[in-house]
């Protein structure tokens, strides 16, 4: 199962970190690609506008920090496919594993920062804060482990792969920004006011 949508992200100059964003039409067609100045991110027409803002500001986040791999490389494609692959799944799957998975996490973020992502995750998709809660429970209880829970990311072309470079990439981005003063999470939050569908 694959998802499909157009995001056109332009690089030009702009206040935080050189990226600037611009919306985006749906096209029905798929496209792997890395970051070249005017770049096309593939989903479903069906995709909300905040559901590929999402994509936009995580993506946006990771190339502020600097820690996207080169255009044009086999890790730049992968990265997109990874994103909104995870994303699919995480708005999408009917496996009932995936599901509880879900809902743990969920919990286990609740305990460790008194808020919940469950709503975030089913109405924007793989936020910051939703992948970054993914990731906090992984380390703990493995997705790739149960083999239900495995094959339920595969479906959506999620690889065991691609999961353990968004934890890098992400985990690399978060000490970038502690070593800046700043928070990754507050620098998504302004991503996510500028791109479509995003919010305040």
């Amino acid at each position: 199962m694959l998802i499909v949508l157009t995001l056109v992200i332009v690089l030009r100059s702009s206040e935080i970190g050189g990226l600037s964003t611009a919306l985006v039409h749906a096209e029905g067609r798929t496209a792997r690609f890395g970051f070249p100045q005017f770049q096309k991110i593939t989903t479903s027409a069906r995709a909300s506008s905040s559901a590929v803002g999402t994509i936009m500001a995580l993506l946006a986040t990771l190339e502020e920090a600097g820690v996207l791999p080169p255009e044009g490389t086999s890790q730049a494609n992968q990265i997109i496919h990874s994103v909104i692959q995870l994303q699919s799944a995480v708005m999408k799957s009917t496996s009932p594993e995936f599901a509880a998975y879900q809902v743990a996490v969920d919990r286990f973020w609740q305990n460790q920062h008194a808020e919940s992502v469950a709503e975030e995750a089913k109405g924007r998709g793989l936020t910051a804060k939703v992948l970054g809660a993914f990731i906090a429970y992984d380390q703990e209880h493995s997705l790739w482990e149960d083999q239900k829970l495995a094959f339920a990311l595969q479906e959506f072309n999620v690889t065991r792969a691609d999961w353990d470079l968004m934890v890098d990439l992400f985990q690399q981005a978060e000490t970038v920004f502690r070593g800046q003063g700043r928070s990754l999470y507050k620098v998504y939050q302004g991503w996510q006011m500028k791109v479509p569908g995003g919010t305040s």
